[in-house]
């Protein structure tokens, strides 16, 4: 352990001489990384009051807002298949649907195999647009609930829709959220002393631009 330590402290101090820790883009960023941490380590924010809480939740009352949610089923008419008669074809179906008792029921009378899932419950606007794209999930969004819409067109194809049910965006209340609230209090005013502790480190130097 000794010999070790000696051939590790001798090694160091060689390398040093020889000027190794210059210009070297991986031992800057080690030292970078550590001066960083030490800063982190000592600029720590106070506790935050409830007041201070209750003003940045109502500051940023934007981010805590749950997401819109839809459950839809449709029904796909494929243009390979189907030709230049597809939105014909998807206009009957839209008529039958309608006039059906039970807007849901017989639906495999309708439409073509899709590749995907025919019912989508309590889905968000994103996993919506990650299965059908933008331009569907926009039209899907602004769909009145409890009857069959279409034709709308997708990456795949044209679909009918039928939404059973569309929660709004909600926002919760401050005491469900507090936790969540406090923890990003704390994040930004870390953030501010940490950028406060580079600033002050920078004004030491003065730094000049070369062309």
């Amino acid at each position: 352990l000794i010999n070790q330590s000696v051939k590790e402290k001798v090694l160091y101090r060689t390398a040093i001489e020889m000027g190794l820790d210059k210009e070297d883009i991986v031992i800057r960023r080690r030292m970078v990384q550590k001066v960083e941490y030490l800063g982190a380590d000592i600029m720590q924010p106070p506790q935050p009051s409830e007041t201070e809480l209750v003003t940045y939740y109502e500051k940023h009352k934007d981010q805590y807002e749950l997401p819109e949610f839809v459950s839809i089923t449709h029904l796909f008419f494929d243009p390979d298949k189907r030709g230049e008669a597809t939105l014909d074809d998807a206009n009957k179906a839209l008529t039958k649907l309608k006039a059906q008792k039970d807007p849901t029921s017989n639906l495999s009378a309708f439409g073509d195999a899709f590749m995907l899932a025919s019912y989508y419950p309590n889905k968000s606007e994103l996993e919506i647009q990650k299965l059908f794209g933008s331009g569907f999930t926009e039209s899907v969004f602004k769909l009145e609930t409890g009857i069959w819409h279409g034709p709308i067109l997708s990456g795949y194809g044209t679909h009918l829709v039928f939404v059973h049910n569309h929660e709004k965006n909600e926002l919760p209340a401050y005491e469900n959220v507090r936790d969540l609230v406090r923890n990003d209090w704390m994040a930004e005013k870390k953030a501010a002393l940490e950028q406060q502790y580079i600033d002050g480190l920078m004004a030491r130097y003065e730094v000049i631009l070369e062309d």
